[in-house]
């Protein structure tokens, strides 16, 4: 039942705050006058005193004030009448060097108090720092990698014992130092450096904008003995450690990363691009919480994948270095020109191997200045998981996913959307690029009868979502590609189904197996690779005809190149069926893996070789 004594007020949820006012009846009894939301102020409490000179009678009621951030607050009664709520309403007065929030009563009198509740830390680094009319100010980077020049509370927080401007009770005032850190004398006046310069702090801001530091905590990493050298520091994209060859730092995937060479902000080690020789500053004891690059050669992260549809180039130079401008390249299926360092692209990444279509083709920037001059490249492969690589035939297409490999595990299987970058590159029948463009869930044709198709997944992100897919069709057919002998008497090789290139013939074993043709595995993991081959027809004359006797031939599997070069097969080892039509099996294909094979034609023998590589 509502009455003067029970009141009724809307707006409010379990656990808010209010004020309410009590006030008299006429029979002289309390009542209930008004309730309302208290104001709130927050910040760092300095002072604690009562303040003698307070006139009670003149309305400035409470004789005990306390100083947050500069501001005078006066308690809200005579007598010592202030609320601790985080203690259960005890009578108390707030402890000095902490955050509270204030609670106020309408006139703006102190009623109650309570620790600011605890924050993740936020840390930032001070580039520089001046005083302007008596008040400091810094140029500061946070943790997003933005800079911001912001007003200071002149007391720091926190601060070990001698350090400069210490105040003796774990404080300091920010103060000019020399070049060893030791606060500067008053006769002094070449004010360059203070106390916070070029340091990481925690930090707090007051409803004013005001930043309060505290002291933490660091480690310098990089920095060459006797600052003779460059730095030494490394960071590695994946690796859960940082480094500068005498210390090592851990990081974990909610380390944040601050470059502050690029402006950008990384959170975890597989966000993070490659850094060398850093210069880093690292807060946290065990596992890193922030690191400052200040310094270094930073790999872009957002690494450019292009293709090359052929080497058409022009030189050009940068910052004195030389450099390939490549004009017949595509980005994400752009056509676009990309500028690659002199020695970046080597003869074996500008040469197609035809065994391998899907292979060797697709390069990533791995190491890029000013976000456009390649300076180191690779093969880029597709992504890793586990042992596998998430690269395959195509098993199922939908309207917004798909699904590699007849494997039914959740790593083979993607959804994408409009963000997905998709990039078809074709091939003919001989494995010469034919076109590169723009691709899209259509090109993954699982009924196609005139090409086969391979995909590589290279970016996810959540390891389901599909960022980057390059698909690749081969048109079918008799991909011959003829060795030094004019006498290459294989017709056909597949492996695991899919149409391989012919190896070239050679006089000898040795030769063949120096010049094998190479088929790439598409895992770690041990499996089966079944080759089949197909030998030419002759007639009674060993001229090739289309309908005769298929060539004799033999094999034989080697565990390596080095074994595989002192193959003893001979003309008496060739059987009609000894190589024609027969299934050579890899049970546990690793690399190094070589098959050696001859055919004996009317008495000219030739070899054949076949070599997995990774």
């Amino acid at each position: 039942k509502l009455n003067e004594k029970t009141f009724y007020v809307e707006g409010y949820e379990e656990d808010d705050y209010v004020v309410f006012t009590v006030d008299y009846n006429d029979d002289d009894k309390y009542i209930i006058g008004e309730v309302c939301e208290p104001e709130t102020v927050s910040g760092d409490v300095t002072r604690v005193e009562l303040d003698k000179d307070a006139d009670v009678k003149d309305a400035e009621y409470g004789k005990t004030y306390l100083k947050m951030d500069g501001d005078k607050h006066v308690y809200s009664a005579a007598g010592h009448i202030v609320y601790d709520l985080s203690a259960a309403n005890k009578l108390a007065h707030p402890e000095l060097n902490e955050d509270y929030t204030l609670y106020l009563d309408p006139n703006g009198f102190v009623l109650a108090f309570e620790k600011t509740e605890a924050e993740v830390d936020q840390y930032l680094y001070v580039k520089d720092s001046d005083e302007e009319l008596k008040d400091w100010v810094a140029k500061v980077v946070l943790t997003d990698a933005t800079s911001a020049k912001v007003d200071l509370k002149d007391e720091l927080k926190k601060t070990p014992a001698h350090f400069a401007g210490d105040n003796g009770d774990k404080t300091a005032d920010i103060v000019w130092v020399d070049a060893n850190g030791n606060e500067l004398s008053n006769t002094q006046d070449a004010k360059i450096k203070t106390n916070i310069d070029e340091r990481v702090w925690k930090y707090s801001v007051s409803d004013k904008g005001v930043y309060t530091l505290t002291y933490v905590a660091q480690e310098e990493l990089g920095v060459p003995k006797n600052n003779d050298g460059e730095y030494t520091a490394k960071i590695h994209n994946g690796k859960a450690y940082i480094t500068d060859g005498d210390n090592d730092y851990i990081v974990d995937k909610q380390t944040v990363f601050v470059d502050m060479v690029n402006d950008k902000a990384y959170t975890g080690y597989n966000e993070v691009p490659n850094v060398e020789k850093a210069h880093l500053i690292v807060v946290g004891s065990k596992v890193a919480d922030v690191v400052f690059i200040l310094d270094g050669e930073i790999y872009d992260e957002d690494s450019t994948y292009f293709v090359l549809e052929k080497t058409t180039r022009e030189s050009l130079k940068y910052d004195d270095d030389p450099y390939w401008n490549y004009t017949k390249a595509y980005v994400n299926g752009d056509k676009t020109g990309v500028i690659v360092a002199y020695d970046a692209l080597t003869k074996d990444y500008t040469k197609l191997d035809a065994v391998t279509w899907a292979n060797k083709l697709v390069y990533k920037a791995v190491k890029t200045i000013d976000e456009q001059y390649i300076q180191e490249v690779q093969i880029a492969q597709a992504k890793k998981v586990g042992n596998d690589y998430l690269q395959g035939v195509p098993y199922a297409v939908g309207d917004d996913a798909f699904w590699i490999t007849s494997e039914k595990q959740q790593k083979y299987k993607f959804d994408c959307d409009e963000e997905t970058v998709f990039v078809t590159v074709e091939f003919d029948e001989k494995a010469k690029l034919s076109s590169i463009s723009e691709g899209d869930l259509n090109d993954m044709d699982l009924d196609a009868a005139d090409y086969d198709v391979y995909v590589k997944v290279l970016k996810t992100s959540d390891d389901e979502h599909a960022d980057l897919v390059y698909i690749f069709t081969k048109e079918k057919g008799e991909a011959v590609v003829e060795g030094p002998s004019d006498a290459n008497m294989l017709k056909s090789v597949t492996v695991n189904g899919r149409v391989a290139v012919i190896a070239g013939a050679y006089e000898t074993a040795e030769e063949a197996v120096e010049n094998a043709a190479k088929v790439v595995l598409s895992t770690d993991t041990a499996q089966t690779y079944k080759f089949k081959v197909t030998t030419k027809m002759v007639d009674g004359k060993g001229e090739v005809v289309a309908d005769g006797t298929n060539v004799y031939g033999a094999y034989k599997p080697y565990d390596s190149v080095a074994a595989a070069k002192d193959c003893d097969l001979v003309a008496a080892d060739a059987t009609a069926a000894g190589l024609n039509g027969a299934q050579i099996d890899l049970g546990t294909a690793a690399v190094g893996n070589t098959i050696v094979m001859m055919t004996e034609n009317f008495g000219v023998v030739n070899y054949y070789a076949y070599t997995l590589v990774k």
